[in-house]
């Protein structure tokens, strides 16, 4: 990578200080400090009140698995940040799913206190524009939560087919009423064995396929 430097618009994001003292000095794995400090940037870029962020949302974020790799080393870095004191995890009283906080006295209790947390997906304005949807994304939008075990089947694919494949398959099965990853990996299966044309089914219409 040749960095050409900061831009003059550059925006910083705050990062409280004992991390650059203490807690710098006694983490030890790269893979740690690496997932810190993403966390420190997805905290910022999305508008939530107070600032959280769900398990869910760090194990699919595309770059936390290029930095870290498949999700069950996600958690266990995850839980060692936890054990540094960095971090803290609640589940939410309404759904049961997993959210992530800086561990502030501040922030801990205003959520100890939430039954509901004031939650938007939207990140603020000046991230918007380094947003790109995602397969993940698109997955939640059409099929429904994405669990570690789902975020996996969805890295494999992205090694196996092209990405536009994934997400018309994705979108194809919603439509059909057919929210399961079997149903999709059919698709994506039958793709690879009979090719596609200009997006459809090659050998068949796709109106009278997997239904």
């Amino acid at each position: 990578m040749n960095f050409k430097g900061f831009k003059k618009n550059v925006k910083y994001i705050p990062i409280p200080a004992p991390i650059f003292d203490t807690l710098l000095e006694s983490m030890s794995n790269i893979s740690e400090l690496k997932l810190m400090l993403r966390i420190m940037w997805l905290l910022q870029i999305y508008n939530r009140k107070p600032q959280f962020i769900t398990e869910n949302e760090i194990v699919t974020d595309k770059l936390t698995s290029k930095l870290i790799g498949a999700s069950d080393k996600v958690i266990e870095s995850l839980c060692a940040l936890e054990n540094y004191g960095i971090i803290k995890s609640s589940k939410q009283k309404s759904d049961g799913s997993k959210i992530i906080f800086l561990n502030s006295e501040t922030i801990k209790d205003r959520i100890e206190k939430s039954d509901v947390l004031i939650e938007t997906n939207q990140p603020d304005p000046w991230e918007k524009d380094n947003e790109v949807p995602n397969i993940y994304s698109i997955y939640e939008q059409n099929i429904g939560m994405i669990t570690p075990h789902i975020a996996e089947l969805i890295k494999e694919s992205e090694n196996l087919y092209p990405v536009e494949w994934v997400e018309d398959a994705i979108k194809h099965a919603s439509k059909q009423n057919k929210r399961s990853w079997a149903y999709i990996e059919s698709i994506l299966n039958r793709w690879k064995i009979e090719g596609r044309d200009n997006g459809e089914y090659s050998r068949h219409n796709r109106q009278t396929r997997y239904r």
